[in-house]
């Protein structure tokens, strides 16, 4: 029994041993495991420390920069080149979201931030954002960040990766060219011809001005055949694949939705893109043109018919003076045919005494010295014969490559032959009054005598009255042979020319009438330059002023009619240089003359009032002598408030 029992513990002594014996080599066995797993792990580790700091280095040396984010969209790895492109070292953004960062514009941060998160929520691999940042030293510029989130089963993020991209200069160089763009359609819109784009005879654009020849929008154009425009079918088929250079223009009709047409002149290009043919066809609406042409066709008709048929002589002479033009009139007054007139230089016409001055007022127009210029001259006719003609000759278009003169002609040789005639029984007139007045001067002065000494002699009241009032009107008449004396000189004098010191003129005869001034209420008011001089004629001169000077005074307003205006009668002359010219002012603050008889204050014997004691010959002859002097006169007045004359006189008169 105790054998037996000492058998069975032996047994179980040894079954105990052999479990421990195995489970000592189970665990051996496991520690053998845990240590190559322990090596294991550390090769992993190793192996993934040198694929990380490979990563960090491939990263590094990207032209891109690289951020990546943790799963909470925190900075994780900030990369070399993100510092190059933002200017913000690595340590200062690890941790931060883009909400925080602060460098980019206005709410962009935010909108990264809820792109990601689109990204995660909706399961996609990437996003693409251009956001606008300012680098640390204030430099704007627009980036492109290409990022890839990665989530677990459940959506969650897990990592996120952003290759970043400097897309400034693409952004600028987009903005310009959608400027480019903008401007391409603004002219192309603008352009004062229509263009149409077509692909395979349909319209794909128009332009402004081709939808207002149709009368219809461009959108109402586009997706249109062509053919329901125009009948003109050599742009609609091109050849494939085939550039043409630019077509001869083609003229043809266009149509209308409303069933107008218009005439129009085509031209078109083919042209290749991205392996399409397409054709640029410009429009130009002829209708406003050939309506011109033809009213100018009209126009130029009507111009030969007037210059042909109107009487006066008309001509275009060349800037070489030659004959361009000629109308049958201009041939017919000197006796020519059109034909041989155009083989004759325009100045073998003149007069050869005329020939010099129509030169030279010929070059003074070419030159531009003048605009036109008007002659009466005398020209040969074919036959040798002289006839006076008036010439007036104008320049078209100096500055043009061939200018010309038009140039019209009257026949005034009856004209002339008529002054002629009229001259001469104007001196005959003017003889025949000079001798009337002379020889009448001397009964006239003996008569003045007679009732002078008859005056002394008779007693009777009566009879002495009669005797004044007769004295009266006979020196009244003196006064008019006198003044019809005066003026026949005055016609007849030879002008002497002399140097005349004007101020002394003026002063001498204001000074002759100086017992007017005496009175309270008048004044003579000089502005009559000391060293002002002229080469005139004295005598005639001084009958101009005088004749004026005086009329101002005779016919001032009385000390009642000025009374309370606070004024004084006055005159006041002035003179001064202009140019080559002298002007002289005189006005005055008289009586005045009424408008409607200031044209004939120079007629002989015209009296402007009825108060007037004059004979009505001072201005005929103040007139006379200014056109003598080669001079010019005119006369404005206000009646009741005074009378201006301005004179103007040459300088240095002509013989």
């Amino acid at each position: 029994m105790i054998q037996q029992t000492t058998s069975a513990n032996t047994t179980e002594t040894a079954a105990a041993a052999a479990s421990h014996q195995e489970t000592i080599r189970q665990l051996q066995a496991q520690l053998r495991q845990q240590k190559e797993y322990t090596r294991s792990l550390e090769e992993h580790n190793r192996l993934l420390t040198t694929r990380n700091h490979l990563m960090d280095r491939h990263l590094n040396h990207q032209m891109l920069a690289v951020v990546e984010w943790d799963e909470e969209f925190r900075v994780k790895r900030w990369t070399r080149q993100a510092t190059l492109l933002f200017g913000y070292e690595a340590g200062t953004m690890l941790g931060k979201r883009p909400g925080e960062w602060g460098f980019l514009e206005g709410e962009e941060g935010q909108v990264m931030e809820n792109a990601f998160r689109h990204v995660a929520l909706y399961r996609r691999k990437s996003c693409t954002l251009k956001l606008r940042a300012l680098t640390s030293e204030g430099e704007q510029v627009v980036t492109e960040w290409h990022t890839s989130v990665v989530t677990d089963e459940q959506g969650q993020v897990i990592s996120a990766l952003s290759f970043v991209q400097d897309a400034t200069e693409i952004h600028n160089y987009g903005e310009q060219l959608n400027e480019n763009r903008r401007r391409l359609r603004m002219y192309f819109d603008m352009a004062l011809e229509g263009v149409l784009l077509l692909e395979n005879g349909i319209v794909r654009d128009a332009n402004q001005q081709i939808a207002s020849f149709f009368q219809i929008s461009p959108e109402g154009l586009i997706g249109r055949d062509s053919l329901t425009l125009t009948r003109f079918k050599k742009f609609i088929t091109p050849r494939a694949n085939v550039e043409s250079p630019d077509c001869r223009p083609v003229k043809c009709w266009c149509y209308r939705d409303n069933g107008t047409a218009f005439f129009a002149e085509i031209k078109y290009r083919h042209v290749l893109h991205r392996d399409k043919t397409y054709t640029i066809v410009q429009f130009r609406d002829l209708t406003e043109i050939t309506r011109t042409t033809q009213t100018l066709q009209l126009d130029n008709r009507k111009f030969r018919e007037t210059f042909e048929k109107v009487n006066a002589g008309m001509a275009h002479i060349s800037a070489g003076g030659e004959f361009t033009f000629i109308n049958e009139a201009m041939a017919r007054m000197h006796g020519y045919c059109k034909d041989e007139l155009y083989k004759l230089p325009y100045i073998q016409l003149a007069h050869h005494e005329d020939r010099e001055k129509e030169l030279e007022l010929f070059e003074q127009l070419l030159e531009g010295k003048v605009q036109n210029f008007t002659l009466e001259k005398r020209n040969y006719r074919k036959n040798g014969s002289v006839i006076w003609v008036g010439i007036s000759v104008t320049l078209v278009d100096r500055l043009a490559d061939e200018p010309f003169c038009m140039a019209v002609v009257e026949d005034i040789t009856d004209r002339k032959q008529m002054e002629t005639r009229l001259s001469d029984t104007s001196e005959e007139l003017d003889m025949y009054i000079y001798r009337a007045a002379h020889d009448l001067k001397g009964p006239v002065a003996s008569a003045l005598g007679l009732c002078e000494v008859a005056g002394l002699d008779v007693q009777d009241k009566n009879a002495h009255q009669y005797f004044q009032l007769l004295q009266g009107k006979m020196h009244q008449l003196q006064v008019v042979i006198n003044s019809l004396i005066n003026s026949s000189k005055i016609k007849s004098k030879t002008v002497e020319k002399e140097q005349v010191n004007l101020n002394q003129v003026v002063n001498g005869i204001t000074h002759s009438l100086s017992y007017i001034a005496d009175e309270d209420n008048f004044e003579f008011k000089l502005e009559v330059p000391r060293e002002l001089c002229m080469v005139t004629d004295l005598y005639l001169l001084r009958s101009c002023l005088q004749n004026i000077i005086e009329n101002a005074v005779k016919y001032r307003r009385s000390p009642m009619q000025l009374q309370g205006s606070g004024e004084r009668s006055r005159v006041h002359i002035q003179a001064r240089q202009e140019g080559d010219s002298i002007c002289i002012a005189i006005a005055d603050n008289g009586i005045g003359i009424r408008q409607e008889m200031i044209h004939q204050v120079f007629n002989m014997f015209f009296r402007a009032t009825e108060a007037s004691e004059g004979t009505g010959l001072g201005l005929y002859m103040t007139r006379n002598a200014v056109a003598k002097l080669g001079g010019k006169i005119t006369v404005e007045s206000e009646y009741g408030q005074g009378t201006v004359f301005n004179l103007v006189f040459p300088g240095n008169i002509q013989e």
